[in-house]
C-alpha cells in the first residue's frame, strides 16, 4: 500500500526516522523519463530533506534511494538462473528422448518400406519426394501431439496454473507461442529430414530383392542416449527429493510438530489477549502465546544502540512483541536468564529476549560479557524506553533453510500489535484444529479467523523447491516411458530378425536362459557405458543444483547408485519379458517355413 495510507492500519512509524529508514517499493516513470536525471534529481532532494547532521552523528555516512527497472529484475535472481537451467535440461531431455525415439521408430519401419521406396526409385521418383513424405508424416505426429498438449491443459489447468505460479493463459502469450513454434519446427525437420535422408539412399536393388540390413548400430546409438538422458534425469529428481524431505525434517532450533496458529490481525489488543486465554483453557491445547510474527516469516529490522550513546551498533532482527509463553510453545532453549512474566492485560513490558548471536555480537562491538540485565536501545522506540534483556535462548533458524536470516534476533514482551496467537496442541489433529476453530467462530463470527498447522506454513516456504521436484518428476517419468517404449521396440524387432537363429541355436541345445543372456548382452555393451555417463552428468547437475541452498545435504553417492540400478534393472526385465516367448517356445514355429 501507499506510505501515506500505512498509518491508517498499522505502526507507520513517522515519527522515527532513524533506523526506520529501509523500505521496497515501485514507482511508475513517465514514458519518456531518463533514468540518470531521475537518480539525480532524487538525490538532491535528498539532500534538502533528510537530516544530515543527525545520521552523520550516528555513524550514517551516506543514504540514498537505488532505482533498479523491474524488467529482468527477475532473470537476475542466482536461484531462478539455476533452476531454469535445470528445467530447461529437462525440457531438453524430453524433446530429445521423444525425437530419438521417433527417429528408432521409423529405423524399425525401415525393413517393411525398403521395398516400397526402391519400387518409387525405379519409377523416377525424385528425392525430395521421400523428404515430402516423412515431412508430411511428421506433421500429421505433431499436429496431433500439439492437440493432445492442448487437451492435457485444459484438463489439467488448476494443477498447472499452482505447480508453474502462474495462471493457465500465460502459456498461450506471444512469447510463448513464439518459442514452441521455434521448438515445433525443430522437432519437425529432426523426424522429417533424417528419415527423408535414410529413404533416399535405399538402393535401387531392393526392388526386387529383400532388405537384409538391420540398422542396428543406428538403433543403439539412439538408445544409448536414451539410456544416459533417463539416467541423468533420475539422479536430479533423487537429488532434489533428497533436499526437500532434508529441509522439512531439518533441526529448525524450536519445536514445531504439535504448534497451530490463527491469524488475528482482524483482532484489536483486548480481542486478541482475550481469545488466547479462552483458547489456553480448550483441553487439546497446552499453552498459548500471542506474536507479532511467525519465525518462518521475513522479520523487519531495527538498530541497536546503548543508552546515551548515538552510534548504531549492529542491525537485528526484531520480532517486536510476542507474550508469556513464546520460549515454551515454540520450544526453545533458554541459555541464560528467564522467560517473560505473564502480563494479566494488554500491554507491553520493557523487558526482551535476545538470542546467543545478539550476545556474541554485543560483545564484539561494545565489550559487553553478559546482557542480562543490561539496557539497551532499539531504533524503533528509541531513547524514551531502554528495553532490559531478561534472558537468552539458543540460536534458531528465522527465516527458512532457503531465506535463512543470519542477524540477531530481540524480541519484547508484549500482546498489543500481535498477529498471531501462536498454539502447542496435544496433537496436530483434525480433531483439535476443528475444536480450536470452532471457538474462534463462536467468539468472533464476523472475523476470518482461521487455524492452520505451523508445519504447512513452513513447507510453503519451499514451495519453489517442491515446484522444481514436481517438473523434474514429470520430465523422469516422461523420459522413462519413452526409453521404454523404445527399448521395447528395439528388442521385439531384434527377436523377430533373429527368430530363426535362435530356433537352431535351441535345436543344438541352448537353454532358454542362454538365449536370453545372448540379448542381454548385447544390450548390456551399450547400457552400462550409458548409465555410467548418465550418472556423472546427474552429479554434476545435482552440484549445480544444489548451489541454490544455502542450507543443503551432501549428496550421497549411495542414492546415485541406486538410481543407475533401477535404470539398469528395468533394462533386464523389458529384454527378459520381451525375449521370454521366444526362448521358451517350440523351435519349429520359427524353422517351418524354411
Amino acid at each position: 500500500m501507499s506510505m501515506s495510507s500505512l498509518g491508517t492500519y498499522a505502526w507507520d512509524g513517522t515519527e522515527n526516522l532513524m533506523g526506520n529508514d529501509r523500505y521496497h517499493s515501485f514507482v511508475r516513470m513517465r514514458p519518456d523519463a531518463d533514468m540518470n536525471k531521475v537518480r539525480s534529481e532524487i538525490k538532491q532532494l535528498l539532500k534538502r530533506i533528510l537530516p544530515w547532521d543527525d545520521l552523520k552523528q550516528i555513524g550514517c555516512v551516506d543514504a540514498g534511494i537505488e532505482l533498479e527497472s523491474v524488467a529482468g529484475q527477475r532473470t537476475k535472481d542466482t536461484t531462478v538462473r539455476t533452476t531454469s537451467i535445470i528445467l530447461l535440461v529437462v525440457a531438453f531431455v524430453m524433446l530429445f528422448t521423444a525425437v530419438m525415439n521417433y527417429i528408432l521408430v521409423v529405423i524399425s519401419l525401415l525393413v517393411n518400406r525398403a521395398r516400397q521406396v526402391a519400387l518409387r526409385k525405379v519409377l523416377g521418383a525424385p528425392h525430395r519426394e521421400f523428404y515430402t513424405m516423412t515431412l508430411k508424416e511428421a506433421g500429421i505426429h505433431l499436429i496431433m501431439a500439439l492437440a493432445m498438449m492442448t487437451l492435457l491443459l485444459l484438463a489439467g489447468k488448476d494443477w498447472i496454473s499452482e505447480l508453474m505460479g502462474v495462471g493457465i493463459t500465460t502459456l498461450f502469450s506471444r512469447q510463448t507461442f513464439m518459442v514452441l513454434t521455434v521448438v515445433c519446427l525443430v522437432v519437425l525437420i529432426c523426424c522429417g529430414i533424417l528419415p527423408g535422408a535414410i529413404y533416399s539412399r535405399i538402393p535401387l536393388t531392393y526392388a526386387y530383392r529383400l532388405y537384409s540390413e538391420n540398422k542396428r548400430l543406428w538403433k543403439l546409438s539412439l538408445l544409448a542416449f536414451q539410456f544416459v538422458l533417463t539416467t541423468m534425469l533420475l539422479c536430479v529428481l533423487s537429488t532434489v527429493y533428497r533436499q526437500y524431505d532434508y529441509m522439512l525434517s531439518k533441526d529448525m532450533g524450536y519445536q514445531y510438530d504439535r504448534v497451530a496458529y490463527v491469524n488475528v490481525s482482524a483482532l484489536h489488543g483486548d480481542s486478541i489477549y482475550s481469545l488466547a486465554r479462552e483458547i489456553e483453557r480448550l483441553p487439546c491445547v497446552e499453552k498459548t502465546a500471542a506474536s507479532y510474527s511467525l519465525f518462518c516469516e521475513w522479520q523487519s529490522g531495527d538498530n541497536v544502540l546503548l543508552p546515551g550513546n548515538p552510534r548504531e551498533l549492529f542491525n537485528c532482527a526484531n520480532l517486536f512483541f510476542a507474550e508469556q509463553g513464546l520460549v515454551e510453545t515454540m520450544g526453545l532453549e533458554l541459555v541464560r536468564g528467564r522467560g517473560f512474566k505473564r502480563l494479566e492485560h494488554p500491554g507491553w513490558t520493557q523487558e526482551m529476549l535476545v538470542d546467543e548471536r545478539f550476545a556474541q555480537r554485543m560483545k564484539e562491538v561494545a565489550g559487553i560479557d553478559d546482557v542480562i540485565g543490561q539496557q539497551f536501545v532499539n531504533s524503533s522506540v528509541g531513547d524514551e524506553y531502554p528495553m532490559t534483556v531478561v534472558g537468552v535462548v539458543k540460536n534458531f533458524v528465522m527465516g527458512s533453510l532457503v531465506s535463512r536470516d543470519e542477524r540477531p534476533m530481540m524480541v519484547t514482551n508484549g500482546n498489543v500489535f500481535t498477529h498471531y496467537i501462536m498454539m502447542k496442541l496435544q496433537a496436530v489433529t483434525a480433531e483439535n484444529m476443528q475444536a480450536v476453530q470452532q471457538l474462534c467462530d463462536r467468539l468472533y463470527p464476523d472475523a476470518d479467523l482461521s487455524v492452520k498447522p505451523y508445519a504447512a506454513e513452513l513447507a510453503d516456504c519451499y514451495n519453489d523447491t517442491r515446484h522444481t521436484r514436481d517438473m523434474i518428476l514429470i520430465g523422469c517419468l516422461a523420459s522413462l516411458l519413452i526409453t521404454l517404449i523404445g527399448l521395447i521396440g528395439y528388442v521385439r524387432d531384434e527377436v523377430q530378425r533373429r527368430s530363426r537363429e535362435l530356433a537352431i541355436r535351441k535345436v543344438m541345445g541352448a537353454s532358454a536362459h542362454e538365449l536370453q543372456r545372448l540379448f542381454l548382452r548385447s544390450i548390456a555393451v551399450i547400457a552400462l557405458p550409458s548409465i555410467i555417463i548418465g550418472t556423472a552428468l546427474g552429479w554434476y547437475l545435482s552440484t549445480l543444483l544444489m548451489q541454490q541452498f544455502p542450507d543443503k545435504m551432501p549428496l550421497s553417492l549411495a542414492s546415485f547408485a541406486v538410481c543407475a540400478l533401477l535404470v539398469l534393472c528395468i533394462i533386464v526385465a523389458v529384454v527378459y519379458l520381451q525375449t521370454r516367448r521366444v526362448s521358451n517356445s517350440n523351435p519349429v514355429n520359427y524353422l517351418k517355413t524354411e
